[in-house]
């Protein structure tokens, strides 16, 4: 998930009895559910670097088992040196450590973009395949248990206030354009959520942050529920086609909770569609299947390029483009979790590479 849900996450749980008397419970909680995601520093190399790395040791058992301590050790170290006499037991931060890395992993499982959840020991990648990365419903239900949750003063407005704008930008941003008068919803729940707080008196919303994990947690399991219903729905809408079915995704929307996209790789190849709960038919295919590259001396000579190694180790349904060269050819490749493969060719973006293919 996005570093805004890790960090809300971990704020939440603060709030919680987990974590109750336990001094910097909050920023404790929010450094150490964000703590696997140490290894975004891989850019620093390469995007490709990047693609071999993200996701695996610091999200693994090794990197689990060691981070949380070097977390706690630097707490307590700065604690005792800066705070106050307010330090919390060695014990108390190591638990909180552990419990904040630990969550972090099984949020991203969710996604689609996979967490390879045994590295060293593996390379599997895990996918839930439940939630969007970047969830707009997710930053209103944790992000409004603090709110209500928190004294109220008119100056503790004013990080909320510049957070929502910048959510809402973000949620704009990732909206398809036919998609976007969910913006207008979120607003609206918004509004509620922040003017829920003159309904009730502040003592009776101070459990709201733990009320908030409960029905994330549900919220959570509920699409994970929904994404493998439609996932046997589709395969069985397939079979009926006459298509061998080798591997499916029925990958969430960004804020539509009823509605996923559809990539699936059949015998006639990648085949794309749409899954709609709220629709009849359900499932809607889109166009015709696009030929899988496996097989052609092209696409196996760019797969096995170093250059793209993280690429091939990260893809989960490659696609390739062939343009013709002076000695040879150029191999875009992609992955159709992320690219669209009736968009524009012009630009590369994430889940796209290029490699040069020289003529045998």
């Amino acid at each position: 998930m996005d570093p805004l849900t890790h960090s809300l996450f971990g704020a939440a749980l603060a709030r919680t009895r987990v974590a109750k008397d336990v001094a910097f419970a909050t920023p404790i909680l929010v450094l150490s559910s964000n703590l696997p995601d140490v290894d975004v520093g891989s850019y620093a190399w390469s995007s490709d670097a990047a693609l071999a790395f993200r996701r695996g040791w610091t999200h693994g058992p090794l990197g689990l088992a060691v981070l949380p301590l070097l977390l706690a050790s630097l707490v307590l170290l700065w604690t005792r040196r800066a705070g106050g006499g307010r330090t919390p037991s060695a014990r108390a931060v190591l638990a909180l450590c552990y419990l904040g890395a630990f969550c972090h992993p099984l949020l991203d499982w969710l996604n689609t973009y996979g967490v390879r959840l045994l590295m060293p020991f593996g390379e599997r990648w895990f996918y839930g395949d439940a939630l969007f990365i970047v969830d707009p419903w997710i930053w209103l239900l944790l992000g409004g248990g603090l709110y209500l949750a928190q004294r109220r003063g008119g100056a503790r407005l004013v990080p909320w206030a510049i957070l929502s704008i910048v959510a809402l930008l973000l949620l704009w941003a990732s909206l398809p354009s036919e998609d976007r008068w969910l913006t207008v919803v979120w607003i609206v729940v918004l509004f509620v959520v922040a003017s829920a707080r003159g309904w009730r008196p502040p003592a009776s919303l101070g459990r709201a942050p733990s009320w908030a994990l409960v029905v994330f947690s549900l919220y959570a399991f509920g699409m994970v529920v929904s994404s493998r219903l439609a996932r046997g729905v589709v395969e069985a809408d397939l079979l009926s086609r006459s298509s061998e079915v080798e591997n499916v995704m029925v990958s969430p929307r960004p804020a539509t909770p009823f509605s996923k996209d559809i990539v699936a790789l059949t015998s006639d190849g990648y085949q794309l569609g749409r899954f709609d709960w709220l629709r009849s038919p359900r499932v809607r295919l889109i166009g015709e299947p696009l030929p899988a590259p496996f097989g052609d001396e092209r696409f196996e000579a760019a797969w096995i390029d170093p250059c793209i190694a993280g690429f091939a180790n990260w893809a989960r349904f490659p696609a390739a483009d062939f343009e013709p060269t002076p000695d040879g050819w150029q191999v875009r490749v992609s992955d159709l979790r992320y690219v669209d493969p009736h968009g524009s060719r012009d630009s590369l973006g994430f889940g796209t590479a290029v490699v040069k293919v020289e003529s045998p």
